[in-house]
């Protein structure tokens, strides 16, 4: 079982391109904002209290997150392994992660603030997205790029890193992915291979 994690900010396309190594690997994707968004759907007390965080553009604490994804990883059996999407978004976290599972491959995926603001923008007229106005978007931004170097900082440097352009197409940034995975994990290949 092999573990791949996807960084990135929002608007990078990590969910769409989640979904496509979902599909050609064969492995279960754990986002923590979907989980937390269908808590908030089924008004758990859970749910409710993590929408008073990302309602403001904001991370829930990481003790919060930590507690979902464990439990997730341990509800969830799988044997070709997870997709983390969003996850991990601070250090703490990363630390945490490596303490709970092994993960074997790390893509940061980037793109400009401009970029990510333009694609969010459009999703949420197409989704019908509340929390994504403009404001909050740029506060989202401003998060993450004030934990990213912390996390950045915990993974550069170790072969299992790699940073992803993610300003082409959908079909571009997979095709980058692809390389990096089947050039990286043994594991990893061998899966596709069974599958190609």
């Amino acid at each position: 079982m092999s573990n791949i994690v996807l960084l990135g900010c929002p608007g990078a396309g990590k969910g769409t391109l989640a979904k496509q190594l979902e599909e050609l690997f064969r492995k279960c994707i754990i986002t923590p904002g979907e989980l937390y968004r269908k808590e908030a759907e089924l008004g758990t007390e859970f749910g409710l209290r993590a929408k008073e965080y990302w309602g403001d553009g904001n991370l829930c604490p990481d003790e919060m997150t930590n507690e979902l994804v464990k439990k997730t990883i341990y509800t969830w059996a799988t044997h070709g392994g997870f997709i983390f999407d969003g996850y991990p978004r601070t250090a703490i976290q990363a630390e945490y992660l490596d303490s709970i599972t092994d993960i074997h491959l790390v893509l940061d995926i980037y793109i400009s603030d401009d970029m990510a603001i333009k694609r969010l923008l459009r999703r949420a007229t197409i989704e019908n997205r509340p929390d994504d106005t403009e404001e909050i978007i740029r506060q989202r931004l401003a998060v993450y790029h004030n934990n990213n170097d912390a996390i950045v900082d915990y993974y550069d440097g170790e072969e299992r890193y790699h940073k992803v352009n993610g300003e082409g197409t959908p079909k571009d940034t997979m095709d980058l992915a692809v390389q990096i995975i089947l050039g990286h994990a043994e594991k990893v290949i061998g899966e596709y291979n069974e599958v190609s």
